[in-house]
């Protein structure tokens, strides 16, 4: 039965604490340690370690003395994501002479399950060496971005990124408890994940380690892809050393979605087709908006793309358009924030704008509703809406076009995403409101179906449509109403 108290370990995962894992792991995956990096993800914000709060669990019992025979073996599921910022809490579920099950929650929220199994350790079977050479401990400086086909043939060593010594000073109780060989061998499997395979593009699902006895092992573990899942794209591989032996699975992600070069659009639309054009685009720098923009500029048009925090991106929206012959600038728009004095360099006045700002989709809940999430929702899609219209379209004359995605979401309603389409429904509401009360202006509201983009990114794969077609009807019955 799991046993929680007031007292329980719990720990607050921030900012400090990754990069002090991140250094003594080696393991520096974008999603964990870049804030734009990472909203280009599944997880849209950085993600804590896994192995860090595996690890942190189990410094945290070795303290109260709860480790009182050898380990011979542990297994870990992780369940959930941690964020950075969150605070994680520890709970038991079963303690006894056979061993100890734990949980970590968030919110009350399990997000890692994590089983110790008593015994002695096994003694070490010989083993055909894959390779003798070891990569420096420097391997890799940044994460390898390996395609499925070569994750399927990976194999090899990877060595601890620090000495020993440095799992003493994090987790010095473990440490003292199974060895601080054992605990650098658990971070150094968050690197193999993150870092060379699959690296880059690569979630932690599961390990199951049993402790061996070897002699003379090596500051490295040994690792040797087993199976490739190809639809689910789960990743199973081998792994020995540091005086352990057994398995660790992870998912290869789908990587960030590319959008098409301006080149590969130029040839569906008229070079002039929308060359009255001067359109505002509210997240304009990636998925939809970045689409959007460059079938404008295809047409001959003129667009204003805005960023919250990927100015990089943003920037380089813009260097390709240039580049090709287009008129483009940029903006920094925090949907969050009002948007008045955001817009107050925007000059001409747009034309037709297009409103792409959003947050993560697939935010993590405690229950079928939350309240915070709802408001986090609304703030963007209703308010953010609504401000924007207000401030940008201040100048602009009738006859302007204004669209607004929602989403078929507002129609399913799946039971994991009820803030996002009441969000969704109440932007309908305010937009239609909006169009009656100005009149000579265009609203456009548009159902989206499941597409393509960043936004939409899981874990496993799931069916979606190429936005392409989508976007370019829309644009058109946009300026069409805008020059009409």
């Amino acid at each position: 039965m799991k046993t929680s108290s007031p007292n329980s370990p719990a720990r607050v995962f921030d900012w400090a604490a990754q990069a002090q894992f991140s250094q003594l792991s080696g393991d520096r995956n974008p999603m964990h340690m870049d804030v734009v990096a990472a909203r280009r993800t599944h997880a849209g914000q950085p993600v804590v370690h896994g192995m860090h709060a595996v690890l942190w669990a189990l410094e945290s019992i070795a303290g109260k003395g709860d480790i009182q025979f050898p380990i011979a073996q542990i297994k870990v599921r992780f369940q959930k994501l941690i964020y950075v910022g969150d605070e994680v809490k520890l709970e038991f579920i079963r303690h006894d002479i056979a061993g100890i099950s734990l949980q970590l929650s968030v919110d009350s929220l399990p997000v890692s399950s994590i089983t110790i199994g008593f015994g002695e350790g096994l003694q070490d079977a010989p083993h055909e060496s894959i390779s003798d050479a070891i990569p420096p401990p420097g391997w890799p400086e940044e994460p390898v971005n390996l395609s499925l086909a070569e994750v399927e043939k990976a194999s090899g060593w990877l060595a601890f990124a620090q000495n020993i010594e440095a799992s003493t000073h994090a987790f010095p109780r473990l440490s003292a408890a199974i060895g601080p060989r054992r605990v650098s061998a658990l971070a150094c499997m968050s690197r193999l994940v993150g870092m060379v395979c699959p690296g880059m593009h690569s979630t932690f699902f599961s390990f199951t380690v049993r402790a061996i006895e070897q002699a003379g092992t090596r500051n490295a573990i040994r690792y040797e892809v087993t199976s490739v899942h190809d639809q689910f794209r789960l990743v199973k591989q081998t792994v020995e050393g540091g005086e352990w032996s057994g398995t660790v699975e992870s998912i290869a992600r789908i990587p960030p979605v590319a959008q098409p070069a301006l080149n590969d659009l130029a040839g569906l639309v008229h070079r002039d087709e929308f060359q009255h054009t001067n359109a505002l685009i509210v997240g304009g720098s990636r998925g939809l908006g970045e689409l959007t923009a460059k079938l404008i500029v295809a047409g001959g048009g003129a667009v204003t793309i805005t960023y919250a925090v990927g100015r990089d991106d943003a920037i380089e929206v813009q260097r390709q358009i240039r580049d090709w012959g287009g008129k483009c600038e940029v903006l920094q728009y925090d949907a969050t924030l009002p948007a008045t004095n955001q817009f107050a360099q925007l000059s001409p006045a747009p034309t037709s704008l297009y409103y792409f700002a959003t947050t993560s989709i697939f935010l993590r809940k405690t229950r079928l509703y939350s309240p915070a999430v709802f408001e986090k929702f609304y703030r963007v899609y209703a308010e953010g809406f609504y401000e924007v219209c207000t401030s940008a379209l201040r100048d602009s004359k009738p006859g302007s076009s204004v669209f607004y995605p929602s989403s078929v979401a507002v129609e399913d309603h799946p039971l994991d995403m009820t803030e996002y389409a009441m969000a969704k429904a109440a932007g309908e509401i305010l937009c239609r409101d909006l169009a009656r009360s100005n009149e000579g202006f265009h609203f456009i509201i548009e159902r989206l179906p499941r597409m393509l983009t960043d936004q939409t990114a899981t874990v496993m794969p799931v069916k979606t449509i190429a936005p392409l077609e989508v976007m370019l009807s829309i644009v058109r019955r946009m300026e069409a109403r805008a020059i009409s």
